[in-house]
Parts: C-alpha cells; structure tokens; sequence
C-alpha cells in the first residue's frame, strides 16, 4: 500500500497556468529511500486541455537553484479534460516507476502538451512569495522543459502544492532526523 513521503500542502494563495510549451516544476528532496508510485496535484483546468503528463526528474547540483535536469525517472499521464475549473487535489499514478535515493533532490512536473493558448490549459496551486517547503523550490519553465526559472527569491520563495506517494524499500531505509514545519511531511515509514 503507498505511503506518503513527502508533501507541501497548506497555504495555497495562487495558481500559474500550463501550456505545451509552458510547463511548472516543484522540487523535493528525499530523507527516505523508496519507490514512487504517485503524485498528488492541486489542479485546475480552463477549456479542454487533454492528455496531461506528471513525471519526476532529476535536478543539476551544479546549479545553486537546482532546476530540474534530463530526461523523465518516472511518468504518468491523465485526462486533463476531467479536472475541474476550480483547484482540487488530483492522483497521478505513475506508469514507471524509479527509487529515490535518500538525500538527493528531485523534481515533479507538470505539463499539459496539447493545451492551446486561449482556448485550454491546466492550472497547478501554489504558495505564492512565501513558500515555506524546506527542501525544494518551485519552478517554471516556458520552453518546454529546456531551461528552467526559479519562482520567486530566496526572500520570497513560491512552492506549487504536491504530495508525492510511494512504497518503502526496507532494505535502502535510512533514519532521518530534524523536524518539519507545518504542512509538510518529512517522511512516515511502513
């Protein structure tokens, strides 16, 4: 049964809109070994947009922002058209699956590749400019994945909303110490 690892869910103050070529990005690290399963977004549409993508990526520790960096670890993909106009939480079970290594940061991201300007797209909630998610930053990218941008600053930080679901590896656990703050999971073991 998937047990929830990692979260930043309190606190929603804004939304940024997707397009194919528009696409948003929240990074975490991992403090537990395990495989992910499942993402949990808190999502909007406006029109028809279809197919969605949620994937987890790696991100470049060469880059002080750590943005993420090549190609999907893990993907899933949904009817976009099902969401709702207003923002609600939304599963997206991943059809591949990866292990996450303690210790390290990732990247979930959304993308709703057949959205058309003016016509549809996909709305992801977020914590604007006082994002309080410890071990991640929010992220945009508006050329479809080729570079990304921080939101906000290290003073006013933004975090998109997301719960990332999946199953331990007893084997890979690793004690984890320090506490989280309010709205956000550090981990809970099975």
């Amino acid at each position: 049964m998937p047990t929830l690892f990692e979260a930043y869910t309190s606190g929603e103050s804004s939304q940024s809109g997707h397009l194919a070529e528009v696409w948003g990005a929240q990074t975490f690290t991992r403090l537990v070994a395990h495989r992910i399963t499942e993402v949990r977004l808190l999502l909007a549409r406006a029109g028809l947009p279809g197919l969605c993508t949620a994937s987890i990526r790696a991100t470049d520790p060469t880059d002080p922002d750590r943005p993420p960096t090549g190609p999907d670890l893990a993907t899933g993909t949904f009817d976009g058209d099902a969401l709702t106009e207003g923002l609600a939480w939304q599963s997206v079970p991943l059809s591949t699956t990866t292990l996450l290594v303690p210790n390290t940061r990732y990247a979930i991201i959304w993308r709703a590749p057949n959205a058309v300007p003016s016509q549809s797209e996909t709305y992801w909630g977020h914590r604007l400019n006082s994002g309080e998610y410890p071990r991640g930053d929010g992220f945009f990218s508006g050329d479809a994945g080729v570079t990304w941008i921080r939101w906000g600053s290290d003073v006013w930080p933004t975090d998109q909303l997301f719960e990332e679901w999946g199953v331990a590896n007893s084997m890979l656990h690793v004690p984890i110490g320090g506490k989280a703050s309010a709205g956000v999971v550090a981990a809970r073991n099975s």
